[in-house]
């Protein structure tokens, strides 16, 4: 499972911005075309967030995976296959999955060397954003920014619909020290109250080392 890369080294605060709204189209193209999608705070309406599904999550591996040059960490289910490229992970159900069933998890890592600043990260989820309402039925559930103890975040939980199929999403943006993580992880819509508490579960397990 391949995606659009970084290479491993420090990136201009342009590049960031890049960057993050290129994970943010990329991530939706790719899970069409490897098969596995194949058929500060505001308001928000019709949320699932809270939904208790009833459906527990899956079984997360014991021993966490590490990135070791991007310092960070991440549990998945059991089973479960990853791959890793560079600067990019990902996480997603085993291929006899049925097409319905499959998710992927994204882990996007990238480094800057400018000083972090409200401004700059304003930027990337601005420009993020207006690469999200390039797609069509894109609709918001969660759009809420959470910074603190020097770290930049921002969540989106959104659906947009691809060749007819509607996508649920979550996605995490973190800046911290001179780096960016930008996690995204969905399924089909019809599957997302299914997998929504593993998805969650997931990134509840996603460590900045």
């Amino acid at each position: 499972m391949k995606n659009t890369k970084n290479q491993r080294g420090a990136t201009s605060p342009g590049m960031l911005i890049g960057i993050v709204v290129g994970v943010v189209v990329i991530v939706l193209v790719i899970l069409f075309v490897t098969g596995v999608f194949n058929s500060e705070e505001t308001s928000t309406t019709n949320s699932t967030a809270n939904i208790n599904t009833g459906i527990p999550a899956q079984t997360l591996v014991a021993t966490p995976y590490t990135d070791s040059v991007y310092n960070f960490s991440i549990q998945y289910p059991e089973g479960w296959e990853r791959d890793t490229d560079d600067n990019v992970t990902a996480i997603y159900t085993p291929e006899e999955t049925d097409e319905s069933d499959r998710a992927m998890v994204n882990i996007n890592s990238a480094t800057f060397t400018e000083d972090l600043t409200q401004d700059l990260f304003d930027e990337v989820i601005i420009q993020s954003k207006l690469a999200l309402s390039e797609f069509t039925g894109l609709e918001y559930i969660i759009d809420k920014s959470n910074n603190k103890n020097n770290t930049f975040g921002h969540i989106f939980e959104h659906i947009t619909t691809q060749d007819g199929v509607d996508i649920h999403s979550l996605q995490l943006i973190f800046m911290k020290d001179g780096q960016t993580f930008v996690i995204t992880g969905g399924t089909q819509e019809d599957s997302w109250l299914k997998l929504k508490n593993t998805i969650e579960a997931m990134f509840d397990t996603f460590t900045i080392l």
